[in-house]
């Protein structure tokens, strides 16, 4: 008896180290499909270029269109807050080539969440579709950030990409492990109006849309434009892995006790 008692307290003292562990750090899985990248929402609000300005944190989406003219790039703004956005968006036979995902406001205001990884971590792939993850490339990344690292999918081939209505969107899954300090989680209050509270998160992600290249066959005379919007996950926590092998030895213990109980109580 006293061994099962003294293996008890082995399994509590893992669960007691394990919480201090996950009080500063915490780790999220968070998945989505291409049904969750290629739908869109309506808002008909006035401006066609801030998704939080009509308090769309999910579905809301822009397409940048370059018009190319000799190497001046004239960007032409579709929105999903407008009628011209459906319009285009049920009948381009496009596909999305590939993207990546990114908190505070993506690249732009007024877009996505302001959270602060730590770290992205884990990330699986659809079939047909292959992962990165690179520093931040566009320069000095933003001040306070924690990690300058993204990431980001793409299109193996052009018959791998998204369309939108296509019919493999909704068995298309990506997912990832994102690492969040909790006491630096957030940029600051709930900018744009977003909720700041785990566990769901918006994410801001953008990537190319074209009509047959895919990748990083990226060709700015080409026919590629952006394609980017929100999209409001949520996520499960994933235990670290310390934790775990905590509670896996302190259970191994009780087990390990119980089963000498057993041997002595067949002898006897």
């Amino acid at each position: 008896m006293f061994k099962l008692i003294l293996g008890m307290c082995v399994v509590a003292m893992a669960l007691a180290l394990a919480s201090p562990a996950m009080a500063d750090s915490i780790r999220y899985e968070f998945s989505f499909t291409g049904d969750d990248l290629m739908s869109y929402v309506t808002a008909g609000g006035a401006d066609g270029t801030t998704a939080a300005d009509n308090s769309v944190f999910d579905g809301a989406r822009l397409v940048r269109q370059d018009l190319v003219a000799g190497h001046t790039h004239t960007r032409s703004y579709l929105a999903s807050e407008s009628s011209a956005f459906t319009t285009w968006a049920g009948g381009t036979t496009d596909r999305f080539l590939g993207f990546n995902l990114w908190g505070l406001d993506g690249r732009g205001a007024k877009w996505g969440e302001d959270f602060k990884p730590t770290a992205w971590e884990s990330q699986s792939d659809p079939t047909g579709w292959t992962n990165w993850q690179t520093a931040w490339p566009w320069g000095t990344p933003p001040a306070g950030y924690i990690t300058d690292e993204i990431v980001g999918w793409d299109a193996s081939t052009y018959g791998d990409a998204l369309g939108f209505g296509a019919a493999g969107n909704a068995s298309t899954e990506f997912s990832f492990i994102l690492e969040l300090d909790t006491a630096d989680m957030w940029w600051g209050g709930a900018t744009n109006g977003a909720p700041n509270a785990l566990p769901t998160l918006t994410f801001w992600f953008g990537g190319w849309m074209g009509s047959g290249n895919a990748g990083d066959d990226i060709d700015w005379g080409g026919p590629l434009y952006m394609y980017e919007g929100n999209m409001v996950l949520t996520g499960s926590v994933v235990p670290e892995p310390a934790s775990i092998a905590l509670l896996g030895l302190g259970l191994g213990f009780v087990g390990f006790v119980a089963r000498r109980r057993r041997t002595k109580a067949d002898l006897a």
